[in-house]
């Protein structure tokens, strides 16, 4: 009997997941990402372009392992943070075979 996982993650594209995580810029932005920042923190501290920053932020969102969020500053101005999604990833083979990328969430 196998052991049940103590909770059930979200299952995540594999295809999405493996691309972001193949890309340099993609692990850069996630290195930075301990604590939830705005594009512009994050161009500030990485070595990318403005445009790429925003793309690979879009990559990092579409894969799941990274969020956005819209909140109100003090001066009633919008801005938008991203944080890590995760506290683990892990890929496994499922029932028939196929990749499966189940999400740890928690951070």
């Amino acid at each position: 009997m196998a052991a049940e996982s103590p909770m059930a993650y979200p299952e995540a594209d594999v295809d999405r997941v493996l691309t972001a995580l193949s890309d340099p810029a993609c692990r850069t932005l996630l290195s930075e990402l301990l604590e939830p920042l705005t594009a512009q923190d994050l161009d500030d501290r990485c070595d990318l372009s403005t445009s790429t920053v925003y793309r690979k932020l879009d990559l990092l969102t579409e894969s799941g392992l990274v969020e956005k969020r819209v909140t109100l500053t003090p001066n009633h101005t919008h801005t938008t943070e991203y944080r890590i999604t995760f506290d683990e990833l892990t890929l496994s083979l499922d029932d028939d075979g196929r990749l499966a990328c189940p999400i740890g969430l928690g951070k």
